[in-house]
């Protein structure tokens, strides 16, 4: 299945862990994705995330390896990705996050200027941009003075 926003989706996969009670979410993983997953880590969001290569094609790589020479119809082998496994934070069986949503879409982008960038609920929530020295959250960019695509935002 091919996703036109693989962000969106990470986004997604963690709003309806949470609101599940689920204490882990799994998901394919990219280097956007890892650095998101950092901030939300060192912002206290999220216990860890570790990355880690899908089980399933490991298993359908040894299998091919074993099998060589063997040519079918019906061998149709997966191609190995990384996955990466967040484990959720909560505090008193309340998700830590208690909103999350993304801002700026392929179809419609969304950027703000240094001097636009506001605390998300009184310095509660984080918005995540997307600057020309890499992702930071509102406050790193304020005080850098830079703007730039804002990702998502979560409180």
């Amino acid at each position: 299945m091919s996703l036109s926003d693989p962000i969106a989706d990470m986004i997604t996969r963690i709003r309806n862990a949470m609101n599940a009670g689920h204490k882990k979410v799994s998901m394919p993983s990219s280097k956007q994705k890892l650095v998101i997953l950092k901030i939300l880590k060192d912002e206290g969001f999220i216990s860890s995330y570790i990355m880690h290569e899908n089980k399933e094609n490991k298993e359908n790589k040894e299998s091919k390896e074993s099998k060589e020479g063997k040519e079918g119809k019906g061998n149709k082998e997966k191609l190995s990705f990384p996955v990466v496994e967040i484990n959720l934070k909560y505090y008193k069986d309340r998700p830590v996050i208690s909103e999350i949503h993304r801002v700026s879409r392929p179809s419609l982008r969304y950027y703000i200027k240094a001097k636009d960038l506001k605390p998300i609920r009184n310095n509660i929530g984080i918005s995540i941009l997307s600057t020309p020295q890499g992702m930071k959250t509102n406050t790193q960019a304020k005080k850098l003075n830079l703007g730039g695509e804002v990702i998502c935002k979560l409180w």
